[in-house]
Formats: structure tokens, sequence, C-alpha cells
């Protein structure tokens, strides 16, 4: 695989409106990342307008990024086989136990202790 072909994602998660972002779309224009994908999930807690500020972020600076509160993730997952969730929840187990992490899933949701 050539260095041109590889593509960077930066996935996030967030209680807030994740102001952080507009220093971190910044920089990735800065130093010629643009191209990078930034995906946010929020969660229950997290307020509404964490969407908006994500979508005026992104293109106030042109990079991507894919806001999902709570109802985005439970669309997305039904598309996901249980096959691939199982997948994913030991690939995570795995490198939770290397971290000395705590590892629990909630059907298709998981979560991470330190």
């Amino acid at each position: 695989m050539s260095a041109s072909s590889i593509k960077i994602a930066v996935v996030t998660t967030t209680i807030y409106v994740p102001k952080c972002l507009d220093d971190y779309f910044a920089n990735a224009v800065t130093y010629g990342h643009s191209d990078t994908l930034f995906v946010v999930t929020g969660d229950t807690k997290t307020p509404a307008e964490a969407k908006s500020f994500c979508n005026e972020a992104s293109a106030r600076h042109g990079v991507k990024c894919v806001f999902m509160d709570v109802e985005d993730q439970k669309a997305y997952m039904v598309k996901v086989p249980t096959r691939i969730c199982g997948l994913l929840f030991c690939i995570l187990q795995q490198i939770c136990s290397i971290l000395s992490l705590t590892c629990t899933c909630r059907g298709a949701a998981f979560s991470v202790a330190m």
C-alpha cells in the first residue's frame, strides 16, 4: 500500500458541543490533511447543537465531518450484520485486555472504562 492511498479518519465521542474540533479541522488543513474524515458520535447527553456546530465548522474549514446522534447510530447499526458486531466486540475486548481496560457490551453498544 502506498502512502498516497492511506486514508485517515479521526473518530471521537462527545457529550458536549465539541468546540475543540474547530482547532483539529484547522490543524488538518494547515498541515495538508484536509482529506481527513472526522466522525463524531453523540450520546444521549449530547446537546442538539453539537450536530450544527460540526456541520458549520467542517464547512468553514473545508473538511468532511460526519456527526451521528443516537438515532443515526441506531439506524446505522440496523444495517450491520450481527456477526460483524460480534467480531468488533472481540477485537475491542482484545485491545482492552492489552491496555488493562474494562470492556462491556449492551446489544450493539460497546463501552470501555479506564
